[in-house]
């Protein structure tokens, strides 16, 4: 988790804008090349279940999202991803998908509380 942080950035629709980021953000929120204010997005650090928990391994990823021109979108988005092919030719496969959804499950879990505090420093 971040500190709270103002961003400003020029857009291509809007001119300059300035907010602040959420707590949880972990965007840089970079100026790029035509940059849309439809397009400046609110991401976490994401949550990655596989044999090394890395986005690049990772077999479940759920991350919070929030656009930043959505004036009715006020709490994030929890964008759930799973993405399992099983080949169950053998029980132990099967069982070693079930063991990875179960860690993912464990993970969404421990997200809760962490979702409950970010809310409230938010306030």
């Amino acid at each position: 988790m971040t500190g709270r942080r103002i961003v400003r950035l020029e857009t291509v629709d809007a001119g300059e804008i300035t907010f602040e980021c959420p707590l949880w953000c972990t965007v840089p929120h970079t100026p790029g090349v035509n940059t849309y204010s439809d397009e400046i997005v609110h991401y976490d650090a994401g949550v990655y279940v596989g044999p090394e928990a890395t986005r690049e391994s990772s077999m479940a990823v759920a991350r919070a999202w929030q656009p930043f021109g959505d004036p009715e979108q006020t709490t994030p988005y929890l964008s759930v991803d799973i993405t399992l092919t099983v080949y169950v030719g053998t029980a132990e496969k099967l069982e070693q998908a079930a063991a990875t959804l179960e860690a993912f499950a464990a993970e969404m879990r421990a997200l809760a509380p962490k979702l409950t505090e970010l809310q409230e420093e938010e306030r």
